[in-house]
Order: C-alpha cells, then structure tokens, then sequence
C-alpha cells in the first residue's frame, strides 16, 4: 500500500494530467513507478480510459516509459470498446421505447457518449444507463423493457419505491449495461432545483437513429453539480470524472455565457447554495473549470477547503468523513434512542456498529 506522501504525489501528477498544458516538468521526466502510481490512482478514479487523451493534450506521448505508453493505449481501446458497447445499446433502448411512442431523455454517462462530449469516446466510463421520463410514462417503459428481455435480478419483478428517483435497475442477460428508468432526475429534496417536468421540458434532440434527448446544457451542469452533492451525503467523495464532466460542460456551454443567478436560484431551491459554490470552487482549483465571474460566500469557500482535504491533501480522511455522514443522517431520520437501543441490543455492540454501519454504506451507494 502507498504511503499518504506517496498518495498525495500521484494524485498531484494526475490532477496536473487534468488540467491545462503544458505539463509540469517533474510530470515529464517521471518514470515508471511515478506513472504506475498515476495509473493506478486514475482506475481506482474510473479514469483508466482518460489517460491516453490527458496525455496526448499535454504532449507526453513520446516521453512515456514504453511499458506507460502500452498500457495507456490499451486501456484507452478497451475503454472505447465499452463505450461502443453503451451506445448500442443506448440506440437499441431507444427503438423499443419509439415502437411504443415513448421518446427517453439519457442522463449522465450516456448523454455524454452520445452527443460527444468528450473528444475520445473512452473518456467516460459508466455503470450502467439512466434515462428519464415523464412520471405517468415510466410503468409503460418497464413493460416495453421486460417485454423486451430486461428483468430485475432475481426471480420476482423488482417492487418501485413510491418516492424514489427511478426504478429498481432491469437487466438483460445479452446486453453489457444495468438499465435506470427515472422519473425523477433526483432525490428529495435535491429534485427542487431540478423539477423533472424542467427538465423533460427543456431536453434537446439527439442526432441519430431514433428520436431521443439529453438534458439542456444548463441543466446538465446543474444535475452534474447536484449528483455530486448527492453522492458525498450518501458517503462518496467527490469524483474526479465528475468533476472532469463539470469542466466539459461548462466549456461547452461558454462559462462567460452561463446566467450564474440562474443556476444559484436552482442550487438555493434544492437547498444547497454553499454545497454546489464549493463544488464549483473545487472544479476550478482541481481541474481548471471556467467560472463565470461571482463571488463566492465565506461558507462556501470553507466547504470548497474541506473537500480539497478529503479529496487530495488527506485521502484517509475522506473515508472517515464519509463513513459519519452516514452515521449523522441515520441519528438525523432515525433519532440516537432508537440507534443506540438497535446497537445495545447486539450481543457484540462494537462488533454490530461496524456491520451496520458497512450496511448503511452499501445502501446509501446503491441508491446513488
């Protein structure tokens, strides 16, 4: 295992990688065992596929080690390969949902290999596939889907949570990628900065077989923002892709062109003013994302700082920090009597802290 000194020299190299050229010196001249530890950091960082296009931008390719350069091109190729793989099957999703008059709006990973974000299509690594719908649409498309050879996991139809941001993932035995159907594009109380009946109104065609959308370019930012936010209060650090995203979208959108008052009445609706500034504010100390010219709220710029901190200067802490957001919102919707009568309760309270609390963690990730 590194040590933290280690740690924080990787992730320095990688986040130069990620910014602007041209490349800093000391990331020049490494040599194998710096670039294996970037390497490694860039996949735990679902960033495997970025690396050949950071370091083509920065002009590296002939001063890799050969061994770098191979791997780096090999991973770049795998990740095309399933990129490819995501988009047809994105389109064949698409053609089952038009047969019943049913048009999706891709969401996150999806929408960006669709529409190009990203000049290397293995950039983007996803999971699985989102896409959205209108609320009254959403029990036709599962029918379209499990007519179509989707299904849940195990041998009963999944059962949809009334309140919940999509339904229970469908998968399909010859097709590479989970499949989401949202009905909403996040959870309460996130969703109010981005309503879906917003976003359905304002998604933009894509071109293609079919007739598909991807949210508008303002509301791409907002959900990239929120989703992110989202998954640090389920116990996630902030992710460099995502942040990676952020920078591209802003970039395309025109970061001198974006109404900022706009998207902080979105971010104040969902109740995260502060969150999504510091978001921001990391974006553009970690990854060089334009910002439109604002200031920026005391509480804000702390937040920002404590995300560096999880984030880069001290990792360990990340994983403590995430670990007590959880534990906070269980006291927070359950209340201390009840946790602490459900602990005492265990014939080894310590030991049913720790499984309880792993609990939580995978609950809070699988709903993210």
């Amino acid at each position: 295992m590194p040590s933290a000194r280690e740690s924080r020299e990787a992730m320095a190299r990688l986040l130069a990688l990620l910014g602007p050229p041209p490349a800093p010196p000391a990331l020049a001249a490494a040599g194998t065992p710096e670039w294996a530890a970037v390497l490694r950091l860039a996949d735990a960082s679902w960033l495997s596929g970025a690396m050949a296009w950071r370091v083509r931008t920065h002009g590296l390719t002939p001063r890799l080690p050969p061994a770098v350069r191979d791997y780096v091109d090999g991973a770049a190729e795998l990740a095309r390969q399933r990129a490819a793989a995501q988009v047809r099957q994105a389109r064949r999703l698409t053609a089952h949902l038009n047969a019943a008059g049913l048009v999706p709006v891709f969401l996150k990973g999806t929408a960006a290999l669709l529409d190009d974000l990203y000049p290397d299509p293995g950039v983007r690594l996803s999971s699985d596939i989102d896409l959205l719908l209108p609320a009254d649409q959403v029990a036709r498309a599962l029918e379209v889907l499990r007519a179509a050879g989707y299904g849940g996991r195990g041998p009963r139809a999944p059962i949809m949570d009334p309140d919940g941001k999509h339904a229970p993932s469908l998968f399909h035995p010859a097709e590479p990628f989970a499949v989401e159907v949202h009905r909403h594009v996040l959870p309460e109380p996130l969703r109010r900065g981005l309503p879906a009946d917003d976003a359905l109104a304002a998604a933009v065609p894509l071109a293609g077989p079919g007739e598909a959308r991807v949210l508008s370019p303002e509301h791409r930012i907002v959900h990239c923002v929120l989703h992110m936010i989202e998954d640090h209060r389920s116990g996630r650090r902030i992710a460099l892709r995502q942040l990676l995203e952020l920078r591209e979208l802003a970039a395309r959108g025109g970061a001198e062109e974006m109404d900022r008052h706009r998207l902080a009445r979105r971010f104040a609706a969902a109740g995260a003013g502060d969150a999504a500034a510091a978001i921001l504010l990391l974006a553009a100390s970690l990854v060089a994302m334009p910002l439109p010219p604002q200031r920026f709220r005391p509480a804000a710029r702390l937040r920002a700082r404590l995300l560096h901190l999880e984030l880069v200067d001290r990792p360990a802490l990340g994983a403590v920090a995430g670990w007590l957001r959880i534990i906070a919102h269980r006291l927070r919707t359950r209340g201390p009597a009840a946790v602490a009568a459900t602990v005492l309760a265990d014939d080894a309270p310590l030991r049913g802290v720790v499984r309880r609390t792993r609990i939580l963690v995978r609950k809070a990730r699988s709903r993210a």
